[in-house]
């Protein structure tokens, strides 16, 4: 485990560097917290065509108390029930807050709400740089991180909105960062539990939170005895399996299935349609999910480009961004242990994203959620070998938003 060491005047300009990374990143998504239409307009920013649904869950949870159940109707506000099938956590969250905003102005629930997303794309951002510092040392890498977690098109907007996504990226940041404390010499038991604790809370956020359970395996010290590792990984597992079976149990009995859509029945008899603009359900091949993703990845809005300045941008993005994390990737293999828990993470986030794009109906950059703080130190650390300062980093991730704005 490297160890940060620098002097105090280069400290205090990493501070300083942070703080203002972190405040460009809040007036981002205050800005879009306040722009983005609720419901989806033909306009620069179109907003999520799944947030009424989201925002009609907190506000079930805000008048019921009660954790809601999706039951079929022939009633036209039917649809508005889609989301019900989610995880309860970030709605049960965002509840309180969204109902204390509408008490202090009428129709401010919609922003409460929002704010719940912005804080967690915030705490997101800040765990991740820090655990890039824990592990790495290395200052550049840690203000990539943090310039990836806080600027990143998808990262900005779903955290702005209101989306169980936000605190999924939030969890799975917690849980990344608790792992990276479990291999110091200073972690012990508890510190095991609570990297339980926060798999588990991935999993309450949103079910696919589920693929970061493999990275319990990180939870033993590499120094420690075999049977102190394999304890380690045990406890960690233990508690987030433990924390977990309520939820399961509440989806067995009440839509007959661990994870309610998971299977294409339900699927018919819950979500017929695609929001990916695919009719009929699912991608039928797990080929053709990877090949929608190559190609919308670049779409930070989900709005079509039309233009072939826009095409371009949005291929050379996919194809850099695609390239700087494989060369990643590879530097990190040579980093073992350090590097090999941000690789699988990502490996078992897209074997989940690749089965869901082949079962169920959305194939979307945001489904790489749990897996996006790996990302982010993936690509911090090829671009510091490759000397691409974190002010360029910047200009690059948002590159296809400014294209975009260019040409409109």
């Amino acid at each position: 485990m490297w160890k940060p060491q620098m002097s105090r005047p280069a400290a205090r300009r990493l501070k300083r560097t942070l703080t203002e990374l972190v405040i460009v990143g809040a007036l981002f998504r205050l800005a879009l917290m306040f722009t983005v239409p609720l419901y989806p307009a033909d306009d620069l920013l179109p907003g999520y065509n799944d947030e009424p649904l989201h925002l009609h869950y907190v506000d079930k949870v805000r008048t019921s108390g009660r954790w809601p159940v999706y039951r079929p109707t022939s009633e036209p506000s039917d649809s508005l029930q889609a989301e019900f099938m989610q995880s309860p956590l970030y709605y049960f969250l965002a509840a309180p807050v969204s109902k204390f905003a509408d008490a202090v102005h009428d129709g401010w629930g919609l922003y409460g709400a929002r704010l719940v997303s912005v804080v967690c794309g915030l705490l997101a951002a800040l765990f991740a740089a820090r655990t890039a510092m824990v592990w790495s040392g290395d200052p550049k890498v840690t203000v990539g991180v943090l310039t990836a977690m806080l600027l990143a098109p998808n990262a900005v907007l779903f955290t702005s909105i209101v989306t169980n996504d936000a605190l999924l990226l939030c969890t799975a940041a917690l849980a990344i960062h608790s792992l990276a404390l479990c291999r110091t010499e200073s972690a012990g038991v508890s510190r095991q539990v609570l990297t339980g604790v926060f798999l588990a809370s991935a999993v309450w956020a949103k079910l696919s939170g589920l693929t970061l359970f493999p990275l319990a395996w990180f939870a033993g010290r590499p120094g420690d005895p075999p049977q102190e590792r394999w304890l380690a990984r045990l406890r960690v597992l233990v508690v987030a399996l433990l924390l977990v079976m309520p939820l399961y149990a509440w989806n067995l009995a009440h839509y007959g299935q661990v994870i309610p859509g998971g299977v294409k029945p339900l699927v018919e008899r819950y979500a017929p349609q695609s929001a990916t603009g695919f009719e009929g359900g699912a991608l039928r091949h797990p080929a053709a999910a990877v090949k929608f993703w190559a190609r919308s990845a670049a779409q930070p809005f989900f709005t079509r480009w039309g233009s072939l300045l826009e095409k371009a941008t949005s291929l050379a993005w996919v194809v850099w961004w695609g390239g700087v994390t494989l060369f990643g990737a590879l530097l990190l293999l040579g980093d073992r242990p350090r590097g090999t828990m941000f690789i699988l993470a990502v490996v078992c986030v897209a074997i989940g994203f690749i089965w869901r794009g082949s079962f169920m109906f959305q194939v979307e950059f945001r489904l790489f959620a749990p897996a996006f703080p790996a990302l982010a130190v993936l690509t911090s650390r090829a671009a510091a070998t490759l000397r691409v300062s974190p002010t360029v980093q910047a200009v690059l991730w948002v590159a296809p938003v400014l294209i975009a704005v260019a040409v409109r």
